[in-house]
């Protein structure tokens, strides 16, 4: 949760190559269980942030790809 709420931080401060990483560590976290519902509801407010502060960067657009797959895994 920590490192989900971390990452939700770091586009706001213009930071998002960092922060695709960091949330991608939310995922490698809980390999091989599902996410709780608290962690989902982040990962949602920070993929609809990431969308809206950096639509057209690669390292988001690879990240919300991987969100896609992880959230229709769980």
């Amino acid at each position: 949760m920590a490192t989900a709420r971390l990452a939700l931080s770091q586009p706001h401060q213009g930071d998002v190559d960092q922060a695709c990483p960091t949330a991608a560590g939310s995922f490698d976290l809980m390999t091989g269980q599902p996410l709780p519902g608290r962690l989902r509801s982040v990962l949602g407010d920070y993929y609809r942030g990431l969308s809206t502060i950096a639509p057209h960067s690669p390292v988001a657009r690879e990240w919300r790809e991987r969100y896609r797959t992880e959230w229709s895994r769980t």
